[in-house]
């Protein structure tokens, strides 16, 4: 049932506005987690799992409430504080979707896909455990109003200057420890959520933290990187969809040549580069788990062919799609 307890007005889009308009993201994530927190929450967890399956058509993803494919390069989770995030298990039945509701927790492991199920207004806290640093993502998702794909908007976030401190490294190997060892066990229900409880807790003191490193000490440096960080999570989650130079520049408000600088200056490659190698990481993980043809592995990475998809897998592994995937698979056994 639906949580529509008053409660559930503290943590909603009346505080995020007065966030964005104090400029303070640090300090407005501090005051989420704490009212989070004093509440209880969260009032249960659930574990993602990898669904094989098939894939929506292609006019669906652009349909008023369709879906959309995302990939989790990083440890997360997804907190919803408003509506209901829906993952898609059966295309066909939609009473199989997992849902999560205000006041639940969803915990994804590193290299997870899923499929969401759009259509109704959601306002979610996504928290991404990276190797430097820790993302705190506030953000409102809108149904579509027209059949122009449009991406998530991304309302406010924060990334913590340093990574991860022993006791939040100590709070993630206990939700590690809580998850199912396979797809088909399931998690013991108190113990995850009390695991769940506990990292939220050490999020809160990360924030707490950060401010006592400088961190809002605006560096040219500290600055570069951290957007890098920004866009290149931008990227991963938006893998299906436009990523050009341009497309990308204009979403976070800066010149093609100035993200290309910032790449050059800040990052593993540039740009294009970037783009490639994390379409294709996402492919290696939808052909080792899932039942998807290699035309819906491409088009699902954002290749515009199944030929530019076979042409730079092959470049990357030495192998086309199939060859690959069956060394793998004889491999594992």
């Amino acid at each position: 049932m639906r949580d529509h307890s008053p409660s559930w007005k503290l943590p909603g889009l009346p505080l995020l506005k007065h966030a964005i308009a104090a400029g303070d993201a640090r300090q407005s994530f501090v005051a989420l987690l704490e009212i989070l927190l004093g509440a209880g929450m969260p009032r249960s967890a659930i574990v993602h799992e990898n669904i094989p399956g098939g894939l929506p058509g292609s006019q669906d993803v652009r349909e008023r409430g369709g879906s959309n494919l995302s990939y989790v390069s990083d440890r997360r989770f997804i907190f919803t504080l408003t509506g209901e995030h829906r993952t898609i298990r059966d295309l066909a039945d939609r009473g199989c979707d997992i849902v999560v509701r205000p006041g639940q927790l969803c915990w994804m492991p590193a290299d997870s896909w899923y499929l969401v199920r759009n259509g109704s207004s959601r306002t979610m806290l996504s928290v991404v455990f990276q190797n430097n640093c820790t993302r705190f993502v506030w953000f409102h998702y809108m149904p579509l109003v027209s059949t122009v794909v449009q991406p998530v908007p991304i309302l406010l976030s924060h990334q913590t200057a340093s990574m991860p401190g022993a006791e939040l490294a100590h709070a993630l190997a206990l939700m590690h420890a809580a998850c199912p060892a396979t797809s088909a066990m399931e998690p013991d229900a108190r113990i995850f959520t009390v695991s769940a409880r506990a990292l939220l807790a050490w999020c809160l003191q990360e924030l707490r933290n950060d401010v006592q490193t400088g961190s809002g000490a605006s560096h040219a440096p500290e600055a570069g990187v951290r957007l890098v960080n920004e866009i290149s999570a931008y990227v991963t989650d938006h893998l299906q969809g436009n990523l050009s130079r341009d497309q990308v520049a204009a979403v976070f408000g800066i010149s093609c040549d100035h993200l290309t600088r910032l790449f050059n200056a800040h990052a593993v490659s540039g740009f294009a580069e970037f783009v490639t190698a994390a379409r294709l990481r996402f492919a290696e993980q939808l052909l080792a788990g899932s039942k998807l043809s290699i035309k819906e592995v491409g088009a699902s990475c954002g290749f515009n062919s199944s030929a530019y998809f076979v042409k730079r897998f092959r470049e990357r592994h030495g192998a086309p799609p199939l060859e690959w995937k069956a060394a793998r698979a004889k491999k594992a056994k």
